[in-house]
C-alpha cells in the first residue's frame, strides 16, 4: 500500500477515495480482459438470428 505523501496536496479522505477508485478500476479491467472477444459475424447470420431483413419488399 502506498504511504500518504504530504507533498501530494491531498487530504487523507481524498487519498483513500482515489485509492478505492483505482483498485475498483483494476478489478473491472481484469474482468473485461477475461471476457473473450466477439467473433465477426456476417450480415446473413445476423439476419438469421434476429429474423430481420429476410423478407424485405421495398416499393417506391
Amino acid at each position: 500500500m502506498d504511504p500518504i505523501n504530504s507533498n501530494m496536496g491531498m487530504e487523507p479522505e481524498m487519498y483513500a477515495m482515489k485509492k478505492a477508485i483505482d483498485s475498483q478500476s483494476e478489478g473491472v479491467m481484469k474482468l473485461l480482459e477475461s471476457i473473450p472477444a466477439p467473433q465477426e459475424t456476417s450480415s446473413s447470420s445476423v439476419s438469421e438470428l434476429t429474423g430481420i431483413g429476410q423478407n424485405l419488399d421495398i416499393r417506391a
